[in-house]
């Protein structure tokens, strides 16, 4: 019910009355006329009633007294209870003024008459009146489409008479970046567990239930938390009753399992098309913000981690204001210290915001900017650099913009040495640089090496440049000396405050990455800060490795110096620093052969990409050429921060090489913790060849020769012909009607058997591949039970083959083994674990009644 849900929020917008909805409302809004009325005040609820517009202007129950009422209207209550209607008359009868009254509506009967002595109440009335047949009154019905209360609505439970009492489903793009559309439900599908599929759908069900009574309402809600849920109420209007009170009656109440969905759908209710709090300027409206403001700061305040990054990303950026700024400071801090990505929780996202929220409580531009720069982390490093080596991929280059924007309107960015009160301009750090970059066959080429000193926090620039002066050498040459003319180079060293000044010639750099949206395409030069000159050098090269595809990596992996490259890059300093470096993707996906692809996940730990490092000695190898290959794949995950799928499967087919010799690689070690290391390589490369499942399920199969292997020729065929396959096929393989059936679902790394072909596997053969190379998974031994199969086979790239026999399982034991499974994979789901656990785990429950090997050359 996600488009029912929709009328909900468009109807409880804050600025919700739209033409087009006055024009689709059935009813309109009326006011008893009594003795308490007045016109354009704010009426008793029981004055308060609806009438049907196509009645009204029908005057079908409703007689039109616009021709009949002037100013005044006197009222007189009888004793039964009922009112009489009447307007009065001067007359003169004998040189004398008569008052005269006449009830309304005028019949034929009616006439003028004296009510001497009579009490009457005078009412002003300069609105528009009916009298209605069906209450036998007067009412005031608006010419306007609605009475205008600033802090109140007209609530009729019919005007939502399609929006009935239950659960709906809210469909927004939650703090993960998914939606519930098919497209991201199947997306989710892919890349989540089932505990959480569940849980998001958990999260977006909203309970709703509606007062059948109508009167006003208070515009904005009362928010409160029972348990572990979420309440908004809509409650009535009561004179001299604050909107909030616990004595108001509610007439609409949402009830919400997750606090994010509530903020989400104050999102788009009250804060919808607000940039400020500009309209919250009545008591009510005050309020109200008081309590969203106390809502946020116990859920900012008495949580932890996840929750409050969680919470940041529901919050308006112009509410930021409102939060301390130094409690922000130190969340983005926290949040920089471990790996930030979209992977799950889109931290990335929410490190955006944070710095936008940081920036909206700034007092100033430059303020701003000096609190990024000069503000250290818990390593010592400036704030603004951690940014930048953080955050990646289209989120890199948005706050790459957005804080050079700040910077072009703060003090910092004055090029004239006399004006700029904050940077020194000197010749050790000028404006105008021969700074010069291009991309040629898809690589980026630059004459400068730039380097963020951490101790100084400054901006090390040395710019070589040519001269124009050519001499002349001498070159030996196979066939004797040569004679060459090479121009003179100049070196350059700079070193520049972060927030410094630059200016670039654009001729000089026609591919430069990061362009200022806002520059005019006829400038000559780009001013820029400098640290966005070190971010450009940091992404650029990289980022056009990335576009130019597997063509380019393949190209790039063949020059030379590739080992000096990776001694000495980015890789190397995060390891040599004993950091983990972890490379992951949640939604990058590619066309691969008709199906979608999903990257997994890779970590390399200090020790293994240190070991790795080592082995660059044998680059005149073949497998010291793979180990360089490898580590440069390494290099530009550490540099891009985005697993590609092309980048996932250059460092899966690389691992099998390596894999694939690993007894050269365990020769290589002098002693034994050089032999240790070597372990830890061998077992890091088997994890990636599991399809970034991380456990290794072929340290349980016991090893013997190919040559006891009796399966069938027709299987044997099989596995030789898809050993080297990039997907996964399969074989099904029934040894008493020696009838077999093909199966593939064009992934690298699963397959997805339909039903009809599960109701064939019974007491079959089942083989298929394994591209990676890896032993039997937790989904190989899932299919080997719901098929209760004889036998479940792999064959991988190396020509050996897994095999697990069924010896003592019987159909019901197989059909208890699968609960115990989705238990245990359920668990682990919610609490988190190591993946071998979760294999050890799933194994022992059939070890005893299988066999398990592995068949090898």
């Amino acid at each position: 019910m996600m488009s029912d849900f929709k009328q909900i929020i468009n109807y409880l917008k804050f600025f919700r009355r739209s033409d087009e909805a006055a024009l689709n409302n059935k009813y309109k809004e009326a006011i008893i006329v009594d003795e308490s009325y007045k016109h354009n005040g704010i009426p008793h609820e029981d004055n308060f009633i609806f009438v049907e517009k196509k009645a009204v202007e029908n005057q079908n129950g409703y007689i039109y007294l616009g021709h009949e009422i002037e100013d005044t209207l006197y009222l007189q209550r009888q004793p039964n209870g009922i009112i009489e209607y009447y307007i009065k008359k001067d007359f003169q009868i004998n040189n004398e003024t008569i008052a005269k009254y006449k009830r309304i509506p005028f019949y034929f009967t009616d006439i003028w008459e004296e009510k001497e002595g009579e009490t009457f109440t005078a009412i002003e009335t300069p609105g528009n009146y009916y009298y209605s047949q069906a209450i036998d009154k007067i009412i005031e019905i608006s010419l306007d489409d609605v009475f205008v209360f600033p802090d109140y609505f007209v609530y009729h439970p019919n005007n939502i008479q399609d929006i009935t009492n239950g659960d709906y489903r809210f469909n927004y793009k939650d703090e993960e970046g998914y939606t519930s559309d098919n497209s991201d439900l199947a997306l989710r599908a892919l890349l989540s567990t089932s505990y959480n599929l569940v849980s998001s759908e958990t999260k977006r069900t909203v309970g709703f239930h509606k007062n059948d009574k109508a009167g006003f309402v208070f515009l904005l809600p009362k928010i409160s938390q029972r348990g572990a849920k979420y309440y908004l109420e809509y409650t009535y209007y009561q004179k001299g009753v604050s909107y909030n009170s616990f004595i108001t009656e509610t007439a609409i109440r949402l009830e919400f399992n997750y606090f994010g969905a509530l903020l989400e759908f104050l999102n788009q209710t009250v804060f919808y098309g607000l940039d400020g709090l500009d309209a919250f300027n009545s008591n009510a409206k005050k309020l109200f913000l008081e309590d969203y403001t106390i809502f946020l700061e116990n859920l900012l305040h008495f949580s932890s981690g996840t929750k409050i990054l969680e919470t940041l990303y529901f919050v308006p950026i112009f509410f930021f204001k409102k939060i301390d700024p130094n409690f922000l400071l130190y969340v983005l801090e926290k949040t920089l210290e471990n790996s930030v990505t979209n992977i799950g929780l889109n931290i990335e996202d929410i490190v955006l915001r944070i710095l936008e929220g940081i920036y909206e409580s700034s007092k100033s531009d430059t303020i701003f900017l000096q609190e990024i720069v000069n503000k250290r982390t818990k390593s010592k490093k400036s704030l603004l650099h951690e940014l930048i080596h953080s955050v990646d991929g289209d989120n890199f280059k948005k706050m790459l913009q957005f804080l050079w924007n700040i910077w072009k309107n703060s003090d910092f960015s004055t090029i004239d040495p006399e004006k700029n009160k904050f940077i020194d301009i000197t010749d050790k750090n000028p404006v105008l640089i021969d700074y010069r970059s291009n991309k040629k066959l898809g690589f980026h080429t630059d004459n400068a090496a730039i380097e963020w000193k951490l101790n100084s926090n400054s901006i090390a620039l040395r710019v070589v440049s040519g001269t124009g002066i050519y001499k002349k050498i001498t070159v030996r040459t196979a066939d004797g000396n040569d004679t060459r003319f090479v121009e003179e180079k100049i070196t350059h060293d700079y070193d520049y405050h972060p927030l410094s000044p630059l200016a670039i010639i654009e001729a000089d750099n026609p591919t430069f990455i990061l362009k200022d949206e806002e520059q005019q395409e006829d400038s000559k030069f780009t001013i820029l800060p400098a640290f966005v000159l070190y971010a450009n050098n940091e992404s650029a090269f990289w980022e056009n490795i990335m576009t130019g595809g597997e063509y380019a990596i393949d190209v790039l992996t063949t020059l030379s110096g590739v080992g000096n490259i990776l001694k000495v890059g980015r890789l190397a300093k995060i390891l040599k620093a004993g950091h983990s470096l972890i490379g992951k993707t949640k939604a990058v996906t590619t066309a691969y052969q008709g199906a979608k692809v999903v990257a997994g996940v890779v970590e390399v730990t200090a020790g293994v990409g240190n070991a790795l490092l080592k082995l660059l000695d044998l680059n005149d190898t073949e497998l010291g050429r793979e180990i360089a290959r490898y580590l440069f794949y390494l290099e530009m995950l550490s540099l891009s921060g985005e697993l590609s799928v092309v980048l996932y499967s250059k460092l899966q087919n690389t691992a099998r090489k390596i894999v694939a010799k690993k007894e050269l690689l365990v020769k290589t070690a002098k002693n034994a913790d050089e032999a240790k290391q070597i372990d830890e390589v061998i077992e890091h490369l088997y994890k990636l060849n599991d399809h970034g499942t991380a456990y290794n399920s072929s340290k349980y199969a016991t090893k013997v020769s190919k040559l006891k292997d009796k399966a069938s020729r027709q299987i044997k065929d099989f596995e030789i012909i898809h050993s080297n396959s990039s997907l996964e096929n399969a074989l099904i393989y029934n040894p008493e009607t020696k009838l077999a059936d093909f199966w593939t679902s064009n992934l690298p790394d699963k397959i997805n058997f339909p039903q009809k072909l599960i109701m064939k596997m019974r007491k079959a053969v089942v083989t298929h591949n394994h591209p990676g190379g890896s032993g039997l998974s937790i989904s190989d031994i899932e299919t080997f039970l719901q098929g209760n199969l004889h036998e479940i086979r792999a064959v991988t790239p190396d020509g050996s083959v897994f095999s697990i026999k069924n010896k003592s399982l019987n159909s019901k034991e197989m059909r208890s083994i699968l609960i115990y499974i989705d238990d245990i994979k359920l668990d682990y789901a919610k609490k988190g674990g190591s993946r071998q656990d979760e294999f050890d785990e799933i194994y022992n429950l059939i070890k005893d009644k299988i066999e398990y090997l592995h068949y090898i050359n």
